[in-house]
């Protein structure tokens, strides 16, 4: 009786609950996202589980904020935790998505540096490439596309389609009229001239974090080719103008 009613204790202490983190995650990956944030939270933390409770706590928060609290908190308090380079990854997307993209770079790189064996290198190269593309440093962006490996089949794919897109960019010439942080007072502007019946187009710039939307009119293949359209132009406007080169993919 004493071995049976200790069995049955032994199986008690070990059986896997079914609102155990393993169920957290079937559920998150299957994309059952409300039923995880349930069973989520009706796990009590332990030394054992905290820090995949803080990972999901910050994958399933709706609260962008509040997530990537979550996630930093992992990342400080839990240094070898195995969620360590998901979480980096994780925060290293939302600052892509806000435009951060220096931060991101930054982020990305700390995965990178962490090895192959993060699971992330490869993606964080091409994510590396994307903030690059954002920031028109075409030349910088194709280069850590060259860093993808053929191991990750996804990954490497897209670095290879992204680099035929970036291989084919060409750096034009275009008169700018003017530059405004409101999207609307650029379009108002580019309005009126394009009905004077020039070509004209935005084009946006950050300085020192701020974004701008610059009002350019044609689109030259050389500074020659700019400046014999701009004599016209300047006879014809009396505005401040002057020529620029961007790129254009």
């Amino acid at each position: 009786m004493m071995i049976i009613a200790t069995i049955s204790l032994f199986l008690a202490l070990t059986a896997t609950s079914p609102n155990d983190i393993t169920t957290v995650r079937e559920l998150y990956q299957e994309g059952r996202f409300s039923e995880a944030q349930t069973k989520l939270k009706k796990i009590t933390p332990t030394k054992i589980n905290v820090s995949d409770l803080l990972l999901y706590k910050g994958l399933l928060e709706i609260n962008a904020e509040k997530a990537i609290g979550y996630l930093r908190k992992l990342i400080s308090d839990y240094p070898k935790s195995e969620h360590q380079h998901q979480a980096r990854f994780v925060i290293a997307q939302h600052q892509f998505l806000q435009e951060s993209y220096k931060h991101a770079i930054s982020s990305f790189k700390h995965i990178i540096d962490a090895g192959k064996e993060s699971g992330y290198h490869a993606t964080s190269c091409l994510w590396v490439a994307r903030c690059y593309e954002a920031l028109y440093d075409t030349t910088k962006a194709i280069s850590w596309c060259e860093k993808v490996e053929e191991s990750d089949s996804i990954s490497y794919s897209i670095a290879i389609e992204t680099l035929t897109t970036l291989k084919r960019a060409k750096s034009i010439y275009s008169i700018q009229i003017g530059s405004f942080q409101s999207k609307e007072s650029a379009h108002e502007l580019a309005a009126a001239y394009a009905e004077k019946g020039f070509e004209t187009w935005l084009a946006t710039t950050k300085k020192d974090g701020v974004k701008y939307y610059k009002v350019l009119i044609g689109e030259f293949d050389s500074r020659e080719m700019a400046k014999g359209f701009l004599e016209l132009f300047g006879e014809k406007e009396n505005i401040t103008f002057w020529i620029v080169k961007v790129r254009r993919l």
